[in-house]
């Protein structure tokens, strides 16, 4: 059976899971590419950026393949002009009176 072993970031623990533990990802519209598994040791959901051949092996090892896109809100046009100094500070003030009538702190 097939096993593939991986580094945890997060705890810095090795293992060695099982393909369907795994997901091969790229994304159709950018030169991304990554896998991601749960790590054993820690729980952490963890992506780890790779290459577009680590995710044709991973794939043909029997590791389910995601394709995914950008989303379209990256390419709308923007109406409004950016923020000032003086919207800053209104919307700071916003925020500051909402959280004292909520009580939050």
């Amino acid at each position: 059976m097939t096993r593939i072993l991986v580094t945890c970031p997060e705890c810095g623990a090795d293992g060695d899971v099982r393909p369907q533990h795994l997901v091969a990802r790229s994304c159709i519209d950018a030169d991304w590419h990554s896998y991601a598994f749960r790590c054993e040791a820690c729980r952490s959901a963890v992506s780890i950026d790779t290459s577009a051949d680590i995710v044709e092996r991973l794939t043909r090892s029997g590791v389910r393949f995601v394709a995914w896109s950008l989303p379209a809100e990256l390419t709308e046009s923007r109406p409004c002009s950016p923020w000032t100094a003086r919207d800053l500070r209104d919307f700071h003030a916003e925020v500051a009176q909402l959280t004292t009538l909520h009580g939050a702190a």
